[in-house]
């Protein structure tokens, strides 16, 4: 079982352990451990509900999608929910790796039906939460597998949800992927889709996917299986170079604030209000960010800062 230098979360981590049933556990569906490519073939038995004797294969994907559906066509903020944090191919949850599998294949393959021919390329981020470094992993492998070109940060680190969509809209991508539940608590998650223009998909958008999925599960029924490739992890559609040079989009995104909020009479006007505020975000997916930010971009507003609470 998985362990925690924090006492607290050792006992999250022993409750979800004891709650889930040891045909979960044995679950071995995709190992993305192994950073050769491989295929996932999702099968007929996979749609149906787990039976010990008569269905021990059953993942209860047709009544996963069903509820995936309804929300995604509603939902303008991605499909987010709970997950099962030490099992994530665990399809009882809303959240799983098997479902942000068919999710991100379905939307490359509408997306390779409707710019046939042209080069493909989004970004991809995730912030900290449980599963959120799978997730990625899983979403940018699937994407070059069907030659879409994925940017993500220097070792798949983590960056906040506004920089990835300050990202699609500045380097006019088509869109993006991001994991996240917002303000959920730990043990959700949630995939966020972006489109070119650095927004939340409309539910009309998502519904183009949603029946991609459901073409997917009629061909597993009619023909018993559905191939799925996943690519080698060093494929070289999966590019961290773009965003290593570009310092994960800080440098881009500071010029734009320059531009507009951080011009030099709002800063002035900053330092001389004598109430400060405190900002942490060192537990969150923006302290790699906003550290950069400070530093770069507004270092004499926190030298100010620093000077007035006396900190060295």
């Amino acid at each position: 079982m998985k362990t925690s230098n924090v006492e607290l979360e050792n006992e999250l981590f022993k409750s979800v352990y004891e709650k889930t049933p040891d045909y979960i556990k044995d679950l071995n569906l995709m190992d993305f451990s192994n950073n050769g490519e491989f295929t996932f073939t999702l099968k007929r038995e996979h749609l149906k509900p787990y039976d010990k004797d008569k269905n021990p294969e059953g993942l209860n994907l047709e009544e996963w999608f069903a509820n995936y559906a309804k929300e995604a066509k509603v939902s303008t903020a991605g499909i987010r929910g709970p997950q099962n944090i030490l099992y994530p191919e665990d399809t009882r949850f809303p959240i799983n790796l098997v479902g942000i599998v068919l999710a991100t294949l379905a939307k490359a393959l509408v997306a390779k039906e409707k710019y046939k021919g042209k080069e493909i390329i989004k970004v991809a981020g995730r912030e900290v939460r449980y599963n959120s470094e799978l997730f990625l992993d899983a979403i940018a492998r699937i994407q070059a597998a069907n030659g879409i070109k994925t940017l993500v940060p220097k070792d798949r680190k983590s960056i906040p949800i506004w920089l990835a969509s300050f990202l699609a809209f500045k380097l006019d991508l088509l869109g993006g992927e991001y994991i996240t539940s917002s303000h959920g608590i730990s043990v959700k998650n949630a995939t966020k889709d972006l489109n070119s223009q650095g927004s939340q998909y409309l539910p009309e958008e998502s519904l183009e996917f949603v029946d991609k999925i459901e073409e997917i599960f009629k061909e597993t029924e009619k023909n018993g299986t559905y191939e799925i490739k996943i690519s080698a992890e060093d494929n070289p559609l999966i590019d961290e170079k773009i965003m290593t040079k570009l310092n994960d989009g800080v440098d881009l995104y500071v010029d734009y604030l320059k531009s507009g909020v951080a011009q030099k009479i709002n800063l002035d006007l900053i330092k001389e209000i004598k109430d400060k505020i405190v900002i942490e975000n060192v537990g969150g997916s923006a302290y790699r960010k906003l550290s950069r930010e400070l530093e770069n971009s507004i270092q004499n507003t926190e030298q100010s800062i620093r000077k007035t609470w006396n900190i060295r």
